[in-house]
C-alpha cells in the first residue's frame, strides 16, 4: 500500500467550476482586466469595512490604482521591483495590491501576524525594494532598511502617509516611462508554490 501522497498522485482530482472559463484578451494586464468596463459600475459599492461600515466604490477603486501606481513610479518604483504589503484584510488591499501591479511592480503579500524575523526573511528573499503597512505593524518592518509607506491614521516618523503620498501623485507629471508593463511580466510573488503573471498563473516556482 502506497503512502497518502503517493495515492492522491496515482488519483489526482481536479475539481472544475461550474461555470466556463474567463477569456483574457491578449496583451491585458490583470489590472486593466480587473477595471475593465468600470465606468458602468462606478457608483456601485466595492468593498465595505466589516468594522467601521465604511465602503468605497469601483470609481473610488479605479481612481486610487491609478493614483497609486503614479505615486510608485514616482518614488522610483520600476518594473519588476517586490513590494511587500503588510496589512489586514481591509478595504483598501486591492487597490493597493492592483496600483502595485499597474506600475510594473510585484505584490508580495505578507501576513500581519507573523513574527519579525518571517518578514524579514520574506523581504530578503523577495528583495523587496518597498514596504506598505500600518502603524501597528511598523515595528515589525522598522529595521529592515526599506522605504514603508504607512496605511491608516498612524504616523510613524520616517515613513511616507498613504493619503499625503496620494495627494502628491495627483500633482506630479504624468509618468513618461517607457517601460511598459506587459501581460507576461510577473505581477505578483506569494510565498506558495506559484507566480502570477499580469494576466495568467504561470508554471509552479520555487518555494520561497
Amino acid at each position: 500500500m502506497g503512502t497518502v501522497a503517493q495515492n492522491l498522485k496515482q488519483e489526482e482530482i481536479i475539481f472544475h467550476s461550474k461555470y466556463p472559463p474567463v477569456q483574457v484578451p491578449d496583451d491585458v494586464t490583470l489590472p486593466e482586466f480587473v477595471l475593465s468596463n468600470v465606468e458602468l459600475y462606478q457608483d456601485k459599492v466595492a468593498f465595505v469595512d466589516s468594522v467601521t461600515g465604511k465602503g468605497c466604490t469601483y470609481g473610488e477603486v479605479s481612481r486610487d490604482v491609478k493614483r497609486f501606481s503614479r505615486a510608485l513610479r514616482s518614488l522610483g518604483l520600476r518594473k519588476g521591483r517586490v513590494v511587500v504589503v503588510l496589512l489586514p484584510n481591509v478595504p483598501v488591499y486591492a487597490t493597493i495590491a492592483l496600483g502595485i501591479m499597474a506600475a510594473g511592480g510585484i505584490f508580495s503579500g505578507a501576513n500581519p501576524s507573523a513574527h519579525a524575523s518571517e518578514i524579514k526573511k520574506q523581504a530578503e528573499a523577495a528583495d523587496a525594494k518597498l514596504i506598505v503597512t500600518d502603524g501597528s505593524t511598523h515595528h515589525k518592518v522598522k529595521d529592515l532598511g526599506l522605504p514603508v509607506i504607512i496605511h491608516g491614521e498612524d504616523r510613524v516618523d520616517g515613513t511616507i502617509y498613504w493619503d499625503e503620498l496620494l495627494e502628491a501623485a495627483d500633482k506630479a507629471s504624468a509618468d513618461t516611462t517607457d517601460d511598459k508593463v506587459q501581460q507576461t511580466d510577473i505581477c505578483a510573488l506569494p510565498f506558495s508554490s506559484v507566480v502570477y503573471h499580469a494576466g495568467i498563473i504561470s508554471a509552479p516556482a520555487s518555494s520561497a
